[in-house]
């Protein structure tokens, strides 16, 4: 707690105090002193003022790349929902007529089994069809937990504070 002492500030008028007042050099001194003091506190005072506008610049732009590369993600989202929609409606039941009727062809010797790669024509067949059903169970199973994510949302408080439901549970 601050505590005036005589010689703190100069009395306006000299005759209300018993002891007399230290003038002139002292009074000066004392007086410059506070001077550069203040200015001291004036240049720390813009320093922060000038630092604090640099972060807020610099929040300014984080949250606009936020944004920007929410909306890029959003609209890479639909691309690849548009491309496996045209896979599923178009390539894939193509490719499945091929990877049956290509066996039924060779079978009826009308189709050489034989290609330039080092496996059949029935086994490539095979393959893309066995491939293709554990593709379509994997992708079920990755909608599945994608929905599950999406039902628990981010908390509003964690969203604040820049955590979202995951980063959250790997640090409690």
């Amino acid at each position: 707690m601050y505590q005036q002492n005589d010689r703190d500030f100069p009395p306006l008028n000299g005759n209300n105090v018993s002891r007399q007042w230290i003038g002139g050099n002292d009074f000066e001194k004392r007086l410059e002193e506070m001077e550069m003091k203040v200015d001291r506190m004036g240049n720390q005072l813009e320093r922060m003022i000038h630092t604090t506008r640099k972060i807020v610049e610099q929040q300014e732009t984080i949250q606009n790349m936020v944004i920007d590369h929410k909306h890029l993600f959003e609209v890479h989202q639909m691309n690849i929902s548009l491309l496996q929609d045209f896979v599923n409606v178009h390539v894939i039941p193509v490719c499945q007529v091929i990877a049956v009727v290509v066996p039924l062809l060779v079978e009826k010797q009308i189709l050489d089994d034989k290609s330039v790669s080092s496996q059949s024509l029935t086994a490539i067949c095979f393959k893309f069809l066995t491939d293709h059903e554990l593709t379509w169970k994997k992708s079920s199973e990755n909608k599945d937990k994608e929905r599950e994510i999406q039902q628990e949302g981010v908390h509003p408080e964690r969203l604040e504070a820049g955590m979202d439901v995951k980063t959250s549970a790997n640090n409690d």
